[in-house]
């Protein structure tokens, strides 16, 4: 027999935690539901996440593969800072070279509609000086960002499909 629903009153409880924490609760209950992620398993990375930054609270300073540290519908801004990994809004992690050209060119639209929040959002949580260009060449400068161009072209040219 297959898993009861998760009652309203616990979707609430974690959206209330997920949008204190920063994050997007719709979003993730949408991406939870239609991934089949019970709000247990969400739950659980929001547990994660806070024991993770209590333990370690200099986070910023980490590699970037703890990702499961990150709360669930926040964006990770060191993902820029690096080429092999894509993580979704649920914290789940998907290489670069394991997603579909499809998929690669749905995460560079998305970078580039978000590029002047995303721009404002990495040089105020680093307190990095901005750059004197657009966010939009700052996003396609970014380490992701190539990596994803460098792994659609390198498909293409192999005749790859997408």
């Amino acid at each position: 027999m297959g898993e009861m629903p998760a009652q309203p009153r616990e979707w609430e409880l974690v959206s209330t935690v997920i949008d204190a924490l920063g994050g997007n609760s719709l979003e993730v209950r949408r991406r939870a539901m239609l991934n089949l992620v019970s709000v247990e398993v969400v739950s659980e990375g929001l547990n994660r996440s806070i024991r993770h930054a209590i333990e370690f609270p200099d986070f910023d300073d980490e590699p970037f593969d703890p990702w499961q540290s990150g709360v669930p519908g926040t964006l990770d801004l060191r993902v820029f800072d690096q080429g092999e990994w894509w993580v979704v809004v649920l914290s789940r992690p998907y290489r670069l070279v394991e997603m579909s050209t499809e998929y690669l060119r749905n995460v560079q639209a998305l970078l580039r509609v978000k590029s002047s929040s995303l721009f404002d959002a990495y040089h105020l949580r680093f307190t990095t000086p901005a750059p004197l260009v657009t966010p939009s060449e700052w996003v396609d400068s970014t380490d992701l960002m190539r990596a994803i161009r460098t792994e659609i072209t390198a498909r293409e040219q192999s005749g790859e499909p997408g």
